[in-house]
């Protein structure tokens, strides 16, 4: 992946970071990179992954996690290998799994056309052909009503057969087990990115659903809490560090995950140190802006100092590793309201390296940093059109490829947002549901020996929907729906919007004032249950407003 999510140590930290480009070798480049930690004179404190008690065997087949380093894929069926499939095949599940269709196995980034086919017991059980297309090249195998029972061991194998060729794909025993009745509940790590929305615990209800209450406390005081049914079925809830507000210091608290039900309560609870961010970029293109970004508790204030590393023939013959030693402070920045950010433009191809050190008061944090520049491969460009809209429109990316090869990767504001199988030509992919505001989306294509990004400034201006209030008789003749809609802070003329009433859809247009009304019939109310509740909402394209009311005799 492109970007990469480097989270530091100290409590406020965000700043800007100014890139006088110190380029090493170039035969010497991030992924062959291996850092120590000599002659820096600052602990770094390590990573704590906690997994999430899961059941025993379960594994992800990833052959190829798009990181760049295949370029087998093609059109052509000779060409694919099994490194160019994703396949996740559990060794173990439950029965109960089963039942709620849980995957048995799960094919995506699938290269090329062909026939997927999965026996058990050496019976063919699932055959489905594939023809590959734009985000529709994944396939979920479900062993539901396969007739599995538990407590039993099963043959497991799948194939891909294409134009010339077959890929085994799988070939493995799965255990089908009961589940104990029991929920889980977890909280993460001991290390948490408390300002990059980082996971910080988890509650599973058990299988037989009963309606329950999870709180969160951090150091005795309550930060979340949540009531759900039994009704509502749900399997998993994950609790984010943006569920239980800012605020926080650079230092170690309590963290306490209650799960109440009417049967009993769970809890776990940990010591977790919460730290700020440092984004990144892995790699980027000669010209192309980029950021650097720290986010740290709102309101901090301090300094953040990047120095560039003496020269690179610190290197060991063998291994190539690099010993990072401070050389010459490039920079030194204020951080403002715990958030700084710094743009990386225009610099030369090659490979650049700094030691990022921040503080604020008594906190400290280090970071070592490692950055490509590549050139852009010819014959590739991308753009996205257009760079202002509404909220609820829509934006075009438009990629444009000399060849019909692999994938390529969108990211919005740092975060991936989705894949597109590329063509040879143009290529697009449209982009909605972003909030007002300023954004910034990248396109990367980047396999073996062609690379090509390129980042855009987008902005998108507010919208507002607002959906009247009715009442509902069972008994009316007819029932008005009505909505307004402004954009930009002005009523809009001419727009459609869709409403929908107990699941059917209606359309109008707004009128000069942005009114847009719709009229519900005599024989769509008749079959409505007095004393229940209907739904009903507006649409200006991804952008909805949404009521219910109960209904009258």
């Amino acid at each position: 992946m492109n970007f990469r999510k480097i989270i530091a140590i100290g409590m406020i930290l965000l700043a800007i970071l100014i890139v006088g480009a110190v380029s090493a070798s170039d035969n010497v480049t991030c992924d062959n990179i291996t850092v120590s930690d000599e002659n820096i004179g600052i602990e770094e404190v390590p990573l704590d992954e906690s997994p999430l008690d899961e059941p025993p065997l379960e594994k992800e087949v990833t052959a190829n996690e798009g990181s760049g380093n295949s370029d087998k894929l093609g059109n052509a069926s000779d060409e694919v290998s099994i490194t160019d499939f994703r396949i996740y095949a559990p060794e173990s599940l439950s029965i109960e799994g089963l039942n709620d269709m849980d995957s048995l196995i799960y094919v995506h980034h699938i290269p090329v056309d062909g026939t997927l086919k999965v026996w058990l017991d050496g019976k063919l059980m699932f055959s489905k052909k594939v023809v590959v297309k734009e985000d529709e090249n994944d396939v979920d195998v479900s062993a539901s009503g396969w007739g599995l029972t538990k407590n039993k061991h099963y043959s497991v194998i799948a194939k891909y057969a294409m134009a010339n060729k077959e890929i085994e794909l799988a070939n493995y025993k799965l255990y089908v087990y009961e589940e104990d009745d029991e929920p889980i509940v977890d909280v993460y790590g001991v290390l948490m990115y408390a300002y990059a929305d980082d996971q910080l615990g988890i509650v599973n209800p058990p299988t037989k659903y009963l309606d329950g209450t999870v709180t969160v406390y951090v150091d005795g005081k309550k930060v979340y809490g949540k009531k759900f049914k039994a009704s509502q079925k749900i399997k998993t809830l994950s609790i984010k560090t943006s569920d239980i507000g800012k605020g926080y210091e650079f230092k170690s608290y309590k963290v306490k995950i209650i799960y109440k039900t009417s049967k009993k309560t769970y809890s776990a609870q940990k010591m977790v140190k919460f730290m700020p961010s440092l984004d990144y970029p892995l790699t980027m293109s000669v010209g192309e802006n980029q950021n650097i970004l720290l986010k740290a508790r709102p309101g901090a204030s301090g300094t953040l100092k990047i120095y560039s590393i003496l020269d690179s023939e610190k290197f060991a013959p063998d291994d190539k590793d690099v010993i990072y030693v401070k050389k010459d402070k490039i920079a030194e920045v204020s951080i403002s309201n715990g958030v700084a950010s710094f743009s990386l433009a225009k610099l030369p191809k090659g490979t650049y390296r700094y030691i990022v050190e921040y503080s604020a008061g008594k906190s400290t944090g280090i970071e070592k940093i490692c950055i490509d520049v590549k050139e852009n491969a010819d014959g590739y460009s991308a753009y996205v059109t257009p760079s202002q809209r509404f909220e609820g429109e829509k934006f075009k990316v438009k990629f444009t490829s000399p060849k019909a090869k692999f994938s390529a990767d969108v990211f919005i504001d740092n975060v991936f947002y989705k894949s597109f199988k590329v063509k040879s030509g143009l290529n697009k992919l449209a982009i909605s549901k972003l909030k007002a505001g300023k954004h910034e989306v990248r396109v990367i294509y980047d396999w073996g020996n062609v690379y090509f990004s390129k980042t855009f400034k987008i902005t998108v201006k507010p919208t507002k929907l607002i959906l009247k209030k009715v009442k509902v008789n069972k008994s009316a003749k007819k029932l008005k729906l009505t909505a307004t809609l402004k954009m930009g802070g002005k009523k809009v003329k001419g727009k459609q919007l869709t409403f929908k009433f107990k699941g059917k859809a209606f359309t109008a247009k707004t009128n000069k004032k942005g009114i847009a009304k719709v009229t519900i019939k005599k024989s769509v109310l008749q079959k409505l249950k007095v004393g229940g509740k209907v739904k009903y909402q507006v649409a200006y394209g991804t952008k909805l407003a949404k009521r219910s009311v109960k209904v009258r005799g």
